[in-house]
């Protein structure tokens, strides 16, 4: 069982930058 905090953490140690926003890679909507 995977939690929202685990798969974070998985993304963090996959990835040295991570940028966390609403929507979508393709579609993103927060601000840029």
């Amino acid at each position: 069982m995977s939690s929202i905090d685990d798969e974070i953490k998985e993304e963090i140690a996959k990835n040295k930058i991570l940028i966390y926003g609403k929507g979508t890679k393709a579609a993103p909507q927060c601000g840029f």
